[in-house]
């Protein structure tokens, strides 16, 4: 089994990786997708996609795989993953900057395969981005 999660956090030194942040039009925000493989299985041919919201903006050269491929089309982000065998875990890494606060919630979808069959849709654990009262 698949476990997928989106984290956060902002720049401040020492920020921790989160699920909800509270932002301001403008702020630079860290994302974190982590999958980790929790089945007994190895899991083959993982794929993720992002869709940035229109309230953010990619920013330049932060798009980090650890493992697998990842590109950027328009808007979407995509992760492609070869292989995970049992008990590993796989980042990405990416930054955004901020506008308005109308589409608080990052998601992601991804799929696999696993003994050959085709699993998902699915969608990761999401993260939350809550208005700054300023």
């Amino acid at each position: 089994m698949l476990e997928v999660v989106i984290f956060v956090r902002g720049e401040e030194v020492g920020a921790a990786w989160e699920n909800t942040i509270t932002v301001r039009s403008g702020q630079r925000v860290h994302v974190k997708i982590e999958v980790c493989n929790n089945g007994r299985d190895k899991v083959n041919h993982f794929s993720l996609s992002h869709m940035l919201r229109d309230n953010m903006i990619l920013m330049p050269v932060t798009l980090d795989a650890q493992e697998g491929e990842a590109t950027v089309l328009f808007r979407l982000i995509r992760w492609i993953i070869p292989s995970l065998q049992p008990g590993q875990c796989a980042i990405l890494y990416f930054g955004v900057v901020v506008g308005d606060n109308k589409s608080p919630i990052l998601t992601a979808s991804y799929t696999y395969r696993a003994l050959k069959q085709l699993k998902g849709p699915y969608l990761a654990k999401k993260a939350v981005f809550q208005t700054d009262g300023m």
